[in-house]
């Protein structure tokens, strides 16, 4: 992999330029670095300005750019625009949405990874890539998808997702995917997404699209600490960043996907950590009762300790849920 060597001494452009690197960034932030000089270091505009992050978050995006801004050297073989022009595309937001591929050699499930960020980011580091990566070593492949989130509005992410799961299906034998095992794993607000379309497949339609005739239900979920209500227990930063002033009760109601489960909705593996002082552990309970009484195949785990946003959990208590997951996937598909 090629050293990039993005540090707090480069110049705020190559951040705000960078096409894989600028949307690790929140929006306000984004917006406030475009508006500074160009010139002007990571270091200085931080030290300028009033964000005031964190040390160790600066850290964070500082790997996750190399990361990114080092595989955009290596070629992009393994991504993929989600289309060429996306519905409802906002040009001054950040960048066309696409997805990651990380494919094995064999035939095999595959896991469509949603990282969270509350529909104003998306965590693509410990929320997509390692995701990815240890759902391939245990034996699916795997593709991360970035979609579109503030400024976008409902149902634009949605969109984003749908087509990935068609697109998904539409390249299954060139990726050797078994497309009547497409499993999609989501993340805190990227939860929402997921549960969300796990309902909405077939409601949210999308004029022109050339790969409409193609399913996009999944055949199974995995909802990790997810958002999942709007009403009881919601995330308001979720709330606001999707829906914006059309925050109604009406759609609240209608987009808290306790609601929208029934007997035709994906076979669910759902787990959080016992402690998590941003989403709401109720979330997941609420939506472990819905399968419950609908009669769909589910588990819920409920990992001592932790916090939100743990991605793999790697030491703590929920470091199984990646592998108690695969089984869950692996028992479903296998219909036992």
């Amino acid at each position: 992999m090629i050293n990039i060597s993005l540090t707090l001494d480069t110049p705020v452009s190559v951040f705000t330029s960078h096409r894989r690197v600028a949307p690790l960034l929140p929006t306000d932030m984004l917006a406030r670095m475009r508006q500074a000089d160009p010139s002007i270091t990571l270091a200085d505009w931080l030290n300028k300005g009033d964000l005031n992050p964190a040390a160790d978050s600066i850290q964070e995006f500082l790997r996750a750019a190399n990361l990114f801004a080092s595989l955009d050297e290596e070629g992009d073989d393994h991504s993929l625009l989600l289309w060429e022009t996306p519905p409802l595309y906002q040009p001054e937001s950040m960048g066309r949405p696409y997805m990651d591929l990380y494919l094995l050699d064999h035939p095999a499930p595959v896991v469509v990874v949603v990282p969270g960020g509350g529909y104003m980011m998306t965590a693509i580091l410990h929320e997509g890539d390692e995701i990815a990566r240890a759902y391939n070593a245990q034996g699916f492949h795997a593709v991360v998808v970035r979609y579109r989130v503030t400024p976008n509005r409902y149902p634009v992410p949605q969109m984003d997702l749908i087509r990935a799961i068609k697109l998904v299906r539409a390249h299954a034998a060139e990726w050797q995917i078994e497309p009547d095992h497409v499993a999609v794993c989501g993340f805190s607000a990227g939860g929402h997404l997921t549960a969300s379309v796990g309902a909405l497949h077939d409601a949210i339609r999308i004029p022109g699209d050339e790969y409409d005739h193609l399913s996009a239900r999944p055949d199974a979920l995995v909802l990790s600490y997810a958002v999942i209500s709007f009403t009881t227990y919601a995330h308001e930063g979720s709330v606001a960043a999707l829906l914006g002033s059309d925050n109604s009760a009406a759609m609240r109601a209608a987009l808290s996907c306790q609601n929208r489960v029934d007997g035709n909705y994906p076979p669910s593996f759902i787990w959080t950590c016992a402690v998590d002082e941003s989403v709401p552990i109720e979330n997941s309970k609420l939506m472990a009762e819905a399968c419950r009484q609908a009669g769909v195949p589910h588990e819920l785990k409920m990992y001592p300790g932790g916090r939100h946003g743990v991605g793999l959990g790697i030491g703590l208590e929920a470091e199984p849920w990646l592998a108690q997951s695969a089984a869950f996937l692996r028992s479903i598909f296998s219909g036992s």
